[in-house]
């Protein structure tokens, strides 16, 4: 794992000072990509860091701390992540704190900041779920504790909004498509259901900045005088660059929460607008899709993908083969013929997750989520080696987090956004050194956004495209 250490050409943040050091903490692998692809796109130079040594072990449970203490890191202690050397830097570090209790989320994101902070990150943006699913208070709270450490007056400003994607805040509720967050799927969510749209009670304690336009500095300040956490509305972009022009004037002191939206807002506002980067050429080769995530948007996309390619290899593991790792192997070795893939495959092969996922359990009784994500994993890692695709398209944050680990990435490099909310990059280090890769979430994208990016990479014009 490392800090990207390259500086963006000509980058200046507002005035004579130099573009900030840049950390990203992300609660799962999607976000943490979605997030450093905009930064990306104002020509930043980004890189994804898929696992930090001491911060991102999963903390014991057994030992509850007391959730107003703050952590007390040693000082003669290393970093977890290696000294950024200048300014302009980004690199973007998954926490896995989403589905975390909340105590346990707090103490994994104050240990990931605290170490940013003593990288020498000068900025953190805590990116959470669009929808607020998952531990978000607890995350809130960890990075605080951390960041306080080096900012007392530190503030944390609140905003999931991302336009983008329909996603809203509207007089401190969350809202999706417009219609409230935990009246949509996501108030049914397997794993991390929301069962409430309101701010102040998703995040407890917090204070909500009543203004907006120009008067919003005035009232984010005004909020602060209450809580350390402040939540705020954007509808639009123009009201998420508002919010970014105010976190920006508040310096250091501010900790910018949310999602992509944000992300992207405050990639120009600490820098100034960049010229975009160029797109490389398409790559030529085989493209492996796999597709962890059960979202209705996955499936509708995988459905028209296979409408427009029906020559593509479909591996669909029953559900039972995936909640053992050696029935797993030795299902693939029934499936697959054995030695190189390479003349035998097509050039799209889509692996997918089993419908009966969500509710399978293990033995005794615990979410086999996890299991099925890593040994899907397992399956597509093995035809990935024996063929050498050109790309992999990863749909789903569990899925895509356990398909890295499998690879042993050490990272992937961004370049750019592929579709809106959807990053293109590269692996770096491992099994797949150099090869594409796209992360989506599950919920994310158009219908057709799934065969449209498979035919940019592929540089092809396929008949019948939907895109």
């Amino acid at each position: 794992s490392s800090w990207n250490t390259m500086t963006r050409p000509g980058s200046e943040s507002r005035g004579d000072a130099p573009a900030p050091i840049v950390a990203i903490v992300a609660d799962d692998l999607t976000g943490a990509t979605d997030s450093a692809v905009q930064f990306a796109a104002a020509g930043w130079t980004a890189r994804l860091v898929t696992s930090v040594p001491s911060a991102g072990e999963p903390v014991p449970s057994a030992a509850e701390p007391d959730p107003a203490a703050e952590p007390e890191p040693d000082p003669a202690a290393e970093p977890a992540l290696p000294e950024p050397r200048e300014a302009g830097s980004v690199v973007s570090v998954i926490s896995d704190a989403r589905a975390l209790p909340e105590a346990e989320a707090r103490r994994v994101t104050a240990a990931i900041v605290s170490d940013a902070a003593r990288a020498g990150a000068d900025r953190v943006l805590l990116k959470i779920d669009s929808t607020m699913r998952g531990s978000v208070s607890g995350q809130i709270r960890g990075a605080l504790d951390a960041w306080h450490l080096g900012h007392p007056d530190a503030i944390a400003v609140v905003c999931p909004a991302y336009p983008a994607m329909g996603r809203t805040v509207v007089d401190g509720a969350v809202e999706v498509d417009g219609d409230p967050v935990h009246r949509t799927w996501i108030g049914t969510d397997p794993v991390t259901p929301v069962i409430t749209s309101r701010l102040d009670e998703l995040i407890p304690g917090s204070a909500h900045a009543d203004g907006g336009g120009d008067a919003l500095l005035a009232a984010v300040s005004a909020a602060a005088e209450r809580s350390d956490i402040v939540t705020v509305d954007a509808r639009t972009d123009e009201d998420l660059a508002r919010v970014a022009e105010a976190i920006r004037a508040l310096g250091g002191r501010a900790l910018p929460v949310g999602s992509a939206g944000i992300a992207s807002a405050m990639a120009r506002a600490w820098t100034g607008p960049g010229d975009l980067r160029g797109t490389e050429a398409h790559l030529r080769g085989r493209v492996v899709i796999v597709a962890s995530s059960l979202h209705e948007v996955s499936r509708r996309q995988l459905d028209l993908l296979l409408l427009a390619r029906p020559d593509a290899l479909v591996i669909a593991p029953p559900v039972e083969e995936l909640l053992d790792t050696a029935r797993a192997a030795e299902w693939l070795d029934r499936t697959l013929p054995g030695g190189d893939l390479d003349e035998i495959l097509p050039e799209v092969v889509v692996i997918r997750t089993p419908e009966e996922r969500a509710a399978a359990t293990l033995p005794d009784g615990s979410r086999a989520s996890s299991t099925i994500s890593r040994n899907l994993a397992l399956l597509a890692g093995a035809v990935v080696r024996r063929s050498s695709p050109a790309a992999l398209v990863l749909m789903g944050g569990e899925g895509a987090r356990a398909m890295l680990a499998e690879l042993r990435a050490s990272g992937v490099l961004i370049r750019r956004a592929i579709r809106e909310g959807i990053p293109y990059g590269t692996l770096e280090g491992g099994d797949s050194h150099g090869v594409g890769i796209v992360t989506k979430a599950g919920g994310f994208g158009a219908p057709e956004d799934i065969a449209g990016i498979v035919d940019d990479l592929l540089n092809t014009e396929h008949e019948g495209n939907p895109s």
